[in-house]
Formats: structure tokens, C-alpha cells, sequence
């Protein structure tokens, strides 16, 4: 027994020695290998964490004692791989690269960086912060992402409505692809190209060209054996035999392709194809398993709480079914969910109200939640605590589609009124010389000093001073500060924002403006705010509206 304890003893220490031993000498393996060899070992280890972590943080620390900026950058990008499902790490990681290239030439960075996070929010159904950081990766004179930003941003293009751009966009990333030979390969990017050609063919009404492109791509990946995207040919396939009134057809191969896409845990075409689904048993008249299939829509939107809009009818459908059957409570249950539909797809998508909102807009559903509120009073006796609760919920939700319509309406009004005025021009009014206690010979310089400012967009200095401006004009601030209350009727520091909001509406309204790509933030930094917070309190305290509107609405109206 001894022996054996002796035996078992040894083998245990002489296990944990190993391990330590192996550990050591894989730490000291990595530290001789070049660049070169460890990016070989992340890449022949990608599948493995463990493995990638370990080669991407020697890498790293490697970089950082060679002070080597783009290599530093590559272990960044290493560890955005290794921590994809870590939000926090992956979006610092991220922000690290940018940082440290923002000012490289590299074709690969800072653009990495923008693409990745563009990425991130598209994926989180965050869509403005995903087209911020598409576009400023988009705006980098030497891209190796360029088509693949043109690519994300066709789909957000579709996604906001914009299908006839996106087609464009789509058209022109595929002719590249198509002239760089990624057609023979036939590689997952080509075909991903193929498979949003096709949507948006089929978004735009143009079925036969969506039937051709839908062909090559589910041939192509047959033939790569690529089981994913032929099952997502064969979904698409589905919605083109829909469109072409082909309902059992259509029924058949979205059936087929449903398990896969619920496999990869794709809920957006999980949705998709269950509202296809719902739609041809609803032409072929089997309205129970319509029904079904739009409740499937909705079980999933309780999860994701993101909706196309495209599948906004499905709820309509169910109301005006559950209307049909005299089923009052069901009805109010879909009325209220769209109405929370409603108003997210309107905040998400800041778009007119009547591209989502088609056969019940607002108050219409508000006045038959009314009605029905009322009929199920009658038939069921609710409580009159519950009444008085959904009669608050009624009012508050009036109160605010009314204050939203009219505060839309003002807007509207606010932004006409910005893009017909001119630059302002202020007629100056010498005022007597017992006004201002000023001699004439002074007042007369800082005037001719202060339009020469106003010419020369010296307002867009960033740390300008009245103590500053009063130097440059040879003058003292009292006299400086005088001038300009009673000449331009302001104070200065109202004065300095006016000139600056005016320069920025007129760069804006310029065709083909640079300012329309640039975010809020960077807007302000050029015309000379401190933040973009100050900026977009004096925009909106001279115009009555935000900035982030106005440039909205000029994207809307083409300039962009």
C-alpha cells in the first residue's frame, strides 16, 4: 500500500511538472517567433480561443516594445477576433485601433476599425451608429474595404426604403467583384453580393432579374457545396415564386429552407420567411395557418424587438382577421402591439410616417382602441380601475402623437424657412456718439475691423476671445464689447454662434457637401465649438431646429 501511495505520488507531481514545463516552453516558443510566424499560428489556429489569445497577446506586446504603430494595430485586430462575443472588449479594441492609425495611409487601417464597429451596430439593429462609422471609414482615400462598405451600405439603404439607390450601390460592388474574377472562385463574398442583387431585384419589382441572379447564385453555391447559401438561394427562391402568385411553390421551398436559417439562428429571416409563409396560405385560403405563421412574426419580435418594416401587414392582417371573428380581445392585443411597432419604426427610422404606416395610421388606431375598450366594457365588465388605466394610456398616448405631429409639422415649417433664407446680412446702425461713449475714429476701426472678420471666417478659430479679437483689432474689450451690443445687437458670444451657424447652413446647402458626411461632433470641431453639445444648442436656439434634422432632411431632399 505504501508502495502504491509512493507510485501515485510521484505520477502526480510529475503530471503537474509536465504541464508547468509545457506552458513554460510554449511561452518561450512564442518568444522567438517573428511577426510573421505568429500571425502564421493565429491564422492556422482560428477556430481554437485558447490558442488565438495567447499568439495574439505576444504579438501585441511584442509590437508595443518595437513602438511599431501598424503592428500594434495588427495585434488589436487579433484580439477583436479572439473577443468577438465580449461587447466591451470588442468595441475597445476597436476604438484602440482607430486611435492609434487615425492618421495612417495604410489601406487596412484606421478603415478596419470604422468597418468592425459599423458591423457591431448594424448587427445590433443600431442603424445610425452603424452608417456614422461605415461613412467614415467610406471616406479614407486608400480603402481595401471600399466595396464591402458600399455593400453594408446598400443594405441600410434598403432597410431605410432608399430600394432604387441600393440597387445601384449592389450593381456597382458586383461589377467590381465580377472584374476581380471572384465570379470563377465563387467566393462567400461574391455570393453574398449575388444573394442581396437578388433581394433587392425583387424589392425594386424587377422579378425576372431577380429569378437570374437567384439561379446563378444557388448553382454557384451547389457547386461549392456551400449548404448555407444554397439553403438561402432556395429562401429567396421562395419569395420570387410568392411574387409570382406561385403560392404552394413558394410555400414548398420556404418550408425547406426554414430549418437551416433556424439553425443559424438568423431571427430577421426566420421572420421573413415565416411572413411569406403566412402570406401564400392566406392567397391560397388557408387562413389558420396564416395566422399561425404571422404569430410566429410576432414571437419573435417580442424577443429581438426589431421589426422590418416590410413586415409591419402581418399585425394588420391579424386584426383584421381577429375583427372578422368578432374576437375583441385579440384584436386590441395586435392594435396595441402595433401601435408600439409603429412608433419604434417611426423613431428608428425618422422617416414620413406613411411609408410604415399604411392602412392604420395613428389615430385610427387610437379611436378603435377607444371603441373596442368600450364594447368590452359591455360584454365582459371590466374593472373600473382597468378602464381608467387604459383611458390614461389612451390619453398619454393622444397627447404625445399630437405633441409629435405638431412638433413634426414646426420642423417641416423650420427647415423650409432655413433652406429659402439667405446668408443673414445685418444692417449696422452707428449709433450717436453719446450712446457708446466711443470716439468716432474707434468705433469706425472696429466695425471695418469686424467686417473683415465676417469676411475672412475668422469666427472659425476655435479658442477665439473677446480679450483675443479685441488684440487682433488693436482695440481694449470694453470698447469691442460695446460695438458689438449696439451695432449687431448681441452679445459676443451670441454674435460668434450666429456667424458660425450661418457658415455651417450655407456649406451645407453646397451640392455634394463633405459636411453632409461628417457626424455632429466633427461639424462643430470645424466651425470652432467646443463639443457638439454647444454646437447643437445654438443651432437649434437661432433655427428652432437640431442639426442632426436639418441634415436629415437634405439627404432626404437629394443632397446627399
Amino acid at each position: 500500500m505504501k508502495l502504491f501511495n509512493k507510485i501515485f505520488a510521484f505520477c502526480f507531481f510529475f503530471t503537474i511538472f509536465q504541464i508547468f514545463n509545457s506552458n513554460a516552453q510554449q511561452k518561450d516558443s512564442l518568444d522567438f517567433k517573428s511577426f510573421k510566424e505568429l500571425a502564421k499560428l493565429y491564422y492556422d489556429n482560428e477556430k481554437d480561443s485558447l490558442i488565438t489569445k495567447k499568439v495574439a497577446e505576444k504579438y501585441l506586446q511584442k509590437a508595443k516594445l518595437k513602438e511599431d504603430t501598424i503592428k500594434i494595430a495588427n495585434g488589436f485586430y487579433f484580439l477583436t477576433n479572439v473577443f468577438k462575443k465580449n461587447d466591451k472588449l470588442y468595441l475597445s479594441y476597436n476604438d484602440s485601433i482607430i486611435f492609434l492609425t487615425k492618421n495612417s495611409h495604410s489601406e487596412f487601417y484606421p478603415v478596419i476599425g470604422y468597418f468592425n464597429k459599423g458591423d457591431y451596430y448594424y448587427q445590433k439593429r443600431f442603424f445610425y451608429k452603424s452608417l456614422e462609422n461605415y461613412l467614415e471609414a467610406e471616406k479614407h482615400p486608400k480603402n481595401a474595404y471600399l466595396y464591402d462598405i458600399k455593400h453594408r451600405l446598400a443594405l441600410l439603404k434598403s432597410r431605410y426604403g432608399k430600394d432604387e439607390e441600393s440597387l445601384l450601390l449592389l450593381k456597382e460592388v458586383y461589377n467590381y467583384y465580377s472584374k476581380k474574377g471572384y465570379e470563377k472562385n465563387s467566393t462567400a463574398n461574391y455570393l453574398s453580393i449575388v444573394f442581396a442583387l437578388t433581394d433587392s431585384y425583387l424589392r425594386n419589382k424587377k422579378i425576372d432579374s431577380a429569378s437570374y441572379y437567384c439561379k446563378l447564385g444557388y448553382d454557384k453555391s451547389l457547386k461549392n457545396k456551400n449548404v448555407s447559401l444554397v439553403n438561402y438561394f432556395r429562401f429567396e427562391k421562395g419569395l420570387i415564386e410568392f411574387h409570382k402568385k406561385k403560392y404552394k411553390t413558394a410555400i414548398d421551398s420556404l418550408k425547406k429552407s426554414l430549418p437551416i436559417i433556424i439553425k443559424d439562428k438568423d431571427l430577421a429571416n426566420v421572420s421573413y420567411a415565416n411572413y411569406y409563409l403566412g402570406k401564400s396560405f392566406q392567397a391560397i385560403g388557408k387562413i389558420d395557418n396564416a395566422i399561425e405563421s404571422y404569430k410566429k412574426v410576432d414571437s419573435i419580435y417580442q424577443i429581438t424587438k426589431d421589426i422590418h418594416p416590410d413586415l409591419r401587414s402581418g399585425y394588420e392582417l391579424l386584426i383584421e382577421f381577429y375583427k372578422e371573428e368578432g374576437d375583441l380581445k385579440n384584436e386590441l392585443l395586435y392594435i396595441r402591439k402595433l401601435l408600439i411597432i409603429d412608433r419604434q419604426l417611426n423613431e428608428s427610422y425618422n422617416s414620413v410616417n406613411n411609408f410604415f404606416v399604411k392602412n392604420y395610421d395613428t389615430p385610427k388606431l387610437l379611436n378603435k382602441q377607444k371603441e373596442l375598450i368600450s364594447k368590452l366594457k359591455e360584454r365582459s365588465g371590466l374593472s373600473i380601475k382597468l378602464i381608467i388605466f387604459l383611458l390614461i394610456v389612451l390619453i398619454s398616448s393622444s397627447i404625445f402623437s399630437f405633441y409629435h405631429f405638431k412638433r413634426k409639422n414646426e420642423y417641416k415649417r423650420k427647415f423650409k424657412e432655413i433652406l429659402l433664407e439667405k446668408k443673414d446680412s445685418f444692417e449696422v446702425q452707428l449709433p450717436k456718439k453719446e450712446e457708446l461713449k466711443i470716439p468716432k475714429d474707434i468705433l469706425e476701426h472696429i466695425l471695418i475691423g469686424l467686417d473683415n472678420f465676417e469676411k475672412e471666417n475668422g469666427f472659425l478659430v476655435k479658442k477665439i476671445t473677446l480679450n483675443s479679437l479685441a488684440e487682433k483689432l488693436e482695440t481694449n474689450t470694453s470698447y469691442l464689447s460695446k460695438t458689438i451690443n449696439h451695432c449687431k445687437g448681441e452679445s459676443f458670444s451670441n454674435y460668434l454662434n450666429r456667424l458660425r451657424i450661418d457658415y455651417v447652413i450655407q456649406e451645407l446647402k453646397k451640392k455634394e457637401s463633405l459636411y453632409l458626411k461628417y457626424t455632429i461632433k466633427a461639424i462643430a470641431n470645424e466651425v470652432g465649438f467646443s463639443n457638439s453639445e454647444s454646437f447643437s444648442k445654438a443651432f437649434y436656439k437661432l433655427k428652432g431646429v437640431k442639426p442632426s434634422y436639418f441634415i436629415n432632411q437634405l439627404k432626404k431632399k437629394g443632397v446627399y
